[in-house]
């Protein structure tokens, strides 16, 4: 109960957020009772939350010493799902992650709101002189086993495609997908575009 009182207004808004959309997503109803039940029944929403409140402690300076119980939470769940979420790393509110599974996340990557993730999907680092991590933005959906890597920059309300590796900036509002990704459709309005140009370009 302490270590709930230390979390800023900031970090219990996001949270809050980030229940919404599983609420929505599993057509229940978002209340306070249901909110502790997910983060102490659900792993998936648990990684998130206890990620949450990594970063909230990281970034507040209390890292060291209020935050050795909540290192522990998170890397157990982390432990539990297979879900590395960086405490460091940038992810704005709305987080939804699909299923539980193994999703790898470097440090100092940038995500916009309302991001959802499938399993086995990775986001990571390049190195060298034009190394770095991925920015991307708002209501992004990343399908299963794709790969977002390096100094790259994905827009707003774009779909990349289950299997994908991305290593390049994609535009906003388009459909992505293939190895290497490519655009196929610059109409991310509707999801369902993914399985009707699945047999071309994801075989």
């Amino acid at each position: 109960k302490d270590y709930i009182m230390m979390i800023s207004k900031q970090c219990k808004s996001i949270i809050w957020e980030d229940y919404l959309r599983l609420c929505h997503a599993s057509n229940s109803s978002a209340t306070k009772s249901n909110l502790i039940r997910n983060i102490l029944n659900n792993d998936v929403f648990s990684s998130i939350f206890w990620y949450r409140v990594a970063n909230d402690f990281y970034e507040s300076g209390k890292w060291r010493l209020e935050g050795v119980i909540v290192r522990y939470m998170q890397k157990r769940c982390q432990r539990r799902t297979n879900i590395e979420l960086v405490a460091g790393t940038v992810i704005g509110s709305g987080l939804r992650i699909a299923h539980r599974g193994t999703i790898v996340i470097a440090g100092k990557t940038i995500i916009g709101k309302n991001c959802t993730l499938h399993q086995n999907v990775t986001i990571g680092r390049t190195f060298g002189l034009t190394g770095g991590t991925p920015i991307i933005g708002n209501n992004v959906v990343i399908f299963p086993g794709a790969q977002v890597i390096g100094n790259i920059k994905i827009g707003d309300n774009v779909i990349i495609g289950a299997g994908s590796l991305v290593v390049k900036d994609v535009p906003s509002n388009c459909v992505v997908g293939g190895n290497p990704a490519k655009i196929i459709s610059t109409d991310s309005s509707d999801e369902r575009i993914i399985s009707n140009q699945w047999k071309r370009y994801f075989r």
